[in-house]
C-alpha cells in the first residue's frame, strides 16, 4: 500500500476540548522517537535528514544526551536551551560534540548562546540554543528555517533519543539511534488561551491512537508512523514541506513533554502532548547564525525536556514515485 504520509488529517470532533485541569510541567534533560505500533518508516526514504545531528554534552551537573540540526552554511548547530544550561538555565557546558551519519562525521563546539530571555522557563517558548562549531562541517547540508505560521501543520519529526509503542510509551532502544515519524501541530486555540501559552512560540502535538482516549485536543486524527518523542529528542526537529521550495524546511525545535490530566504521568504514551519551539518567532536571532550555502560541490554530494540524562538514565523521491520523500515503500 502507498500512501501520502504527510496528509491533511481531517478533523473528527470526537472530543471537545473542555476543561484542562491540569498541565503537569516537569522538568528533565533529554527523549527518542516513540511510535504508535513500535515501527518507523524508512531512513532511506527521508534523506534530508542527514543534518540532524546527536549532541554528546558534557556539564557542570552531568552528562547529558539530545538531538540537534545543523544549520544551512555548516558552521551551528540548533538545539534546545535546556541542554546545554539545564532546566533552570544555570548549568554550564564544558564539552559539547556532535555527529553525524553514524559517526562518520563529527564536530566539536567552539561555543554556544542561548536565546534571549532564556531562563528555564519551558512555557515561554525560548527554549533554543546555538551551538557554534570549532570547523564547518561541509559533508552534511544544513536546514533553512520555516517562516510562515506553523499551526494545524503537518509535521515530521526526527531525533535521537529512546524508542517504544504508544501503550508502552518510551521503554526501548538506547540513545543515539536517529529515527523519525509523523503527527500535527493540532492544539486548538482554546487550549493555548487555558494554559496560557502563545501559538506563535509553541506548537502543541498531541499522540492519537485512533479513539477518543487519546486524541487530546479532539481535532486531526490518527495516521500511518503517528509519533511522539521521548527522553534524548530534546533538541531535535520538526519539519514542514514546503511544496513551493519542493524541500523540508525546520519549523520546530522539541522542547518538552506534558500532559494533563491529574497525577498524569509525561511518559511518551498515548495521550500525552509535546510542545515544539516555532523557530519562526526566532527567526532574526537564528538567522545570525546561518551561513551563506556554499556552491553544491562543496556539499560534496508535565513540561519534561527530553534531554537524556547521562548514560546513567537508560531532493530525493521514493520508490520511483517521483513525490518527495518520505513515502512508504509499495
Amino acid at each position: 500500500m502507498t500512501r501520502n504520509l504527510i496528509q491533511r488529517f481531517v478533523s473528527s470532533g470526537r472530543r471537545p476540548l473542555g476543561v484542562f485541569c491540569a498541565l503537569l510541567l516537569t522538568g528533565g534533560a533529554a527523549q527518542a522517537v516513540v511510535s504508535a505500533t513500535g515501527s518507523y518508516p524508512a531512513p532511506a526514504d527521508a534523506p534530508f535528514l542527514e543534518g540532524m545531528a546527536k549532541l554528546s554534552i558534557t556539564r557542570s551537573d552531568g552528562s547529558f544526551g539530545c538531538s540537534g540540526s545543523l544549520l544551512a552554511g555548516g558552521t551551528a548547530v540548533l538545539t534546545a536551551a535546556h541542554c546545554v544550561s539545564g532546566n533552570t538555565g544555570a548549568a554550564t557546558a564544558s564539552s559539547i560534540t556532535m555527529s553525524w551519519q553514524g559517526g562518520t562525521v563529527t564536530a566539536n563546539a567552539a561555543s554556544y548562546v542561548v536565546a534571549p530571555g532564556w531562563s528555564g522557563s519551558l512555557s515561554a517558548g525560548n527554549d533554543l540554543a546555538v551551538v557554534l562549531l570549532s570547523a564547518p562541517v561541509t559533508a552534511v547540508q544544513g536546514y533553512q528555517l520555516a517562516l510562515g505560521s506553523t499551526q494545524g501543520a503537518s509535521i515530521l519529526l526526527a531525533g535521537y533519543g529512546l524508542s517504544g509503542n504508544g501503550t508502552q510509551g518510551a521503554t526501548a532502544g538506547t540513545f543515539g539511534t536517529l529515527r523519525y515519524g509523523f503527527n500535527q501541530y493540532d492544539a486548538p486555540q482554546a487550549f493555548y488561551s487555558a494554559v496560557g501559552f502563545q501559538p506563535s512560540r509553541i506548537g502543541f502535538f498531541d499522540f492519537d491512537n485512533g479513539q477518543a482516549s487519546g486524541n487530546v485536543f479532539g481535532s486531526g486524527g490518527f495516521v500511518q508512523f503517528e509519533s511522539m518523542i521521548a527522553p534524548g529528542d530534546s533538541g531535535g526537529a520538526s519539519f514542514v514541506f514546503d511544496g513551493a521550495r519542493n524541500s523540508w524546511q525546520l519549523a520546530g525545535v522539541h522542547s518538552f513533554g506534558a500532559c494533563v490530566e491529574m497525577n498524569c504521568s509525561v511518559d511518551s504514551r498515548f495521550g500525552t502532548l509535546a510542545g515544539d519551539v516555532v523557530v519562526a518567532s526566532h527567526a532574526a536571532w537564528i538567522g545570525q547564525f546561518i551561513s551563506a550555502v556554499p556552491e553544491p560541490q562543496v556539499w560534496g554530494l508535565m513540561v519534561a525536556g527530553l534531554g537524556l540524562l547521562g548514560w546513567r538514565a537508560r531532493k530525493a523521491s521514493c520508490s520511483g514515485t517521483g513525490r518527495p520523500c518520505p513515502y512508504p515503500r509499495n
